[in-house]
């Protein structure tokens, strides 16, 4: 195997070729652990819904979330308009361009609760690439005070020898990093930074070519992956650092022979997963001490995506909720989050109804719940999101059966309003209309600060508008309701459709094809015009001839115009047409009877084609 096809294989394996250009691979980007407190903290139910917001981007089509903190901070990075990309932080939905240490491009991928950022960055000239720490001052990322491009906030780590290419990958609270860099034997090592030591090699563990720092505790516990090549096999293994033990091998668990490790919470837990070399499919996995921070402990195989093939672990809080991707029986990958009591689920399936978001892979996940993943939106971009648990008593509003809108007259849209459970107080929310297709006045009543209560003790109630009858044709119109500023509760769903389906019946014309006849002879080729259903009032309607291959002036046929009256309750008309034959050798010909202009009715078609076959 070449340098260069080592290299990249195990940077895929390990996690230091992290895309450039934010290809849709499973990176193992591993989220910060940031609570300094080491109790084990009560159980947290998978949430039924979470709240869902893109990330933003720096001009571009692309954004990559990778981390998160405790007060909902997220780093990771966004394309910008000339095709680079930079570190970002979103603070509150805004975005922060973090700029680079003078390169093009710069990505982040940990954040603490002080809200320093580390990740790496180009050099000027794009040949060589450090880590960095972006440390803010007064709430504020990005300075460049000598105008040189540069972010003066964002120091250079450096690399491992003076070597040109370092990586970092989490930082915990006290400051400390870790990460990746090349050295001068031309491997990769785990690297661990302080601001009082600089940059020291972890070392590999006895019989390993390579290492890589993947997570930090707040206790300053790192997990590294390392690497070795035995029987033209490539094997990694999982690895607990820290400066009293240095490296400890936590090995795999039963049945499997590989095991790279992703994340560790503050109890010394550790994510990550596991196969059976060669060729086995991953599993995700969760490594319990067998005390708080021991070198000792057990694996709990977390097993593959419900339904699916593969699992990988990617991050832990210190809940021990478990985020990672998996993928899915039809190959896609899919995004998980697993607890102790649900068992590994789709999250998918806990976004709001309506929602077109497809979510591959979960990249970190708070204490709090929250979560940052990665997906897209119906666009060939990666795309990333912040999904916020939503807890408690939550809102959801349904679409609204579908109305026939009458002739005249008013009829009931009505949306129901369901909560998750009852409440012991009164629920409130404001609602308004809003249009689709359908315009407020003409085809519904609009509301505009309605306000609908669900009593305590109940869990549901009917938001009604009322929907205009008309004798026009028209397509089905579709108009909105829309929720806002609920009171006891959070609102899961806050959109409602209503769809409007017009009763003015429909009209269609028949095609005619026949043989033209002999010359000096007329044949009559005559069309049917239908109404879907018989109607109350006369339905009108003009009718012409086009000229197609068949003309009027080669005397094909005899031009026709006129209208068409259905009286009520008649449901078919018939056009007659007359076609003159000759006694060429010809081509079969066309030619066409348009229907325009209707009255209390709307065209499913309006064209109908006559076809002139030849007969000589």
């Amino acid at each position: 195997m070449s340098f260069y096809s080592w290299l990249q294989h195990l940077r895929s394996v390990l996690g230091t070729n992290r895309s450039q250009r934010f290809q849709r691979e499973r990176r193992m980007i591993r989220a910060a652990r940031h609570r300094p407190n080491l109790e084990v903290l009560e159980d947290r139910c998978v949430p039924a819904l979470y709240a869902i917001t893109q990330l933003s981007t720096l001009g571009g089509y692309s954004s990559y979330g990778a981390d998160l903190n405790q007060v909902g901070q997220v780093v990771g990075s966004s394309d910008t308009w000339d095709g680079f990309y930079h570190a970002c932080l979103w603070d509150n939905g805004a975005i922060i361009d973090l700029g680079t240490l003078g390169g093009t491009s710069s990505w982040a991928e940990g954040v603490n609760d002080l809200g320093q950022v580390v990740g790496s960055s180009y050099l000027p000239g794009d040949e060589s690439r450090h880590a960095f720490l972006v440390d803010p001052k007064e709430g504020s990322w990005f300075q460049d005070n000598d105008l040189d491009g540069r972010n003066d906030f964002m120091i250079d780590l450096g690399a491992l020898d003076g070597s040109d290419y370092s990586w970092a990958s989490d930082i915990n609270n006290a400051g400390q990093v870790v990460g990746e860099s090349f050295t001068a034997d031309g491997f990769i090592r785990g690297f661990l930074w302080d601001a009082e030591s600089g940059m020291a090699d972890l070392g590999t563990p006895s019989g390993f070519f390579t290492s890589s720092a993947n997570a930090i505790n707040e206790l300053g516990q790192a997990v590294v992956g390392a690497a070795y090549y035995a029987d033209s096999v490539w094997h990694y293994g999982a690895f607990l650092w820290d400066a009293a033990n240095g490296m400890v091998a936590l090995g795999a668990g039963p049945g499997y022979t590989d095991s790279p490790a992703t994340d560790i919470d503050d109890a010394g837990q550790v994510v990550g997963y596991q196969w059976e070399a060669p060729y086995g499919n991953s599993a995700a996995f969760l490594w319990t001490p067998d005390s708080p921070n021991g070198q000792a402990g057990s694996f709990n195989d977390l097993g593959v995506f419900p339904g699916g093939i593969d699992s990988r672990a990617t991050a832990i809080n210190n809940a021990g909720q478990v985020v990672g991707s998996g993928a899915a029986s039809d190959g896609w990958g899919r995004a998980f989050l697993w607890d102790p009591v649900n068992g590994m689920v789709d999250l998918n399936n806990h976004l709001p109804s309506g929602s077109e978001v497809y979510l591959e892979v979960a990249q970190a996940i708070n204490d709090d719940g929250a979560i940052v993943a990665n997906g897209s939106n119906g666009w060939d971009y990666t795309d990333g999101y912040l999904l916020t648990p939503i807890h408690g008593i939550t809102l959801t509003i349904a679409d609204a059966p579908t109305v026939t809108e009458g002739n005249a007259g008013t009829r009931a849209a009505a949306f129901t309003v369901t909560l998750s459970e009852a409440s012991n107080q009164d629920v409130t929310v404001t609602y308004v209309t809003a249009d689709g297709t359908a315009q407020a006045g003409s085809d519904y009543a609009a509301v505009s600060n309605g306000t609908l209560t669900i009593p305590a003790g109940l869990t549901s109630g009917t938001i009604t508008v009322l929907v205009n009858g008309d004798r026009l044709g028209e397509l089905n119109e579709t108009f909105f309701v829309n929720l806002s500023s609920p009171t006891n509760a959070t609102i899961a769903d806050d959109q409602g459709v209503g769809t409007i389906i017009d009763d003015e019946p429909r009209i269609s014309i028949s095609d005619v094809s026949k043989s033209e006849g002999r010359k000096g002879k007329t044949t009559l080729f005559t069309f049917t015009v239908k109404l879907s259903a018989a109607y109350d009032q006369a339905v009108t309607m003009s009718y012409r001839t086009v000229n197609g291959t068949a003309t009027t002036s080669a005397s094909d046929y005899i031009a026709k115009t006129g209208t068409l009256t259905f009286a009520p309750g008649e449901t078919t008309k018939t056009v007659t047409i007359e076609v003159k034959g000759d006694s060429k050798k010809e081509a079969n010909e066309t030619f066409y009877l348009d229907l325009f202009g209707p009255s209390n009715a709307l065209f499913t078609k309006s064209r109908g084609v006559g076809t002139i076959l030849n007969d000589d």
